[in-house]
């Protein structure tokens, strides 16, 4: 008998009033939307993340699996938001990357040569500026190789016998 008033109980009063049917993205605000139907009724609520956070009393009334559910939501979109990415190429190995706070313009040296600004950049771009990065070194270094051994040659400090040529790049 307990039993019984204890399910009809919980159905007529349920602990959780609020069960999320939808979330929506909000361009003007770029935050979630999350939309809420009311328990026995036919009527939503929409509110936002800062909305839930504030309100103690509006969390006891979310179904916790509900909550779960849009904290990794949040979580997921603050690190997107906060994730750089490239927006534009621009000549001499400067790029300028943004995330949806800052935006700067930055040279591939300085990019690679900042471990905590290659943790913030999307994994992809990274790819990108390094690889470029190390072509344009690498063909700087192949020239000053190329300049330094021709001058040798040209003031007889090398024999001709060790010089092996290369053939033309």
């Amino acid at each position: 008998m307990l039993k019984k008033l204890k399910k009809w109980f919980s159905e007529k009063y349920p602990r959780y009033f609020y069960r999320l049917d939808d979330t929506i993205f909000d361009r003007k605000k770029k935050c979630f939307l999350y939309v809420f139907k009311l328990y026995g009724n036919h009527s939503f609520v929409k509110l936002y993340f800062k909305d839930i956070q504030i309100s103690k009393k509006l969390r006891w009334l979310i179904n916790p699996d509900d909550l779960i559910q849009i904290y990794l939501n949040e979580q997921q979109n603050n690190f997107n938001n906060s994730q750089y990415r490239i927006k534009e190429y621009k000549r001499n190995n400067f790029y300028v990357i943004a995330n949806a706070e800052q935006k700067e313009t930055l040279s591939g040296e300085d990019i690679c040569s900042s471990p905590s600004l290659i943790e913030q950049i999307n994994s992809f771009d990274i790819y990108k500026i390094s690889f470029q990065t190390g072509f344009i070194q690498g063909r700087q270094l192949s020239k000053t190789i190329l300049e330094d051994s021709v001058e040798l040659y040209k003031s007889n400090t090398l024999k001709k016998d060790n010089i092996v040529k290369l053939h033309d790049l």
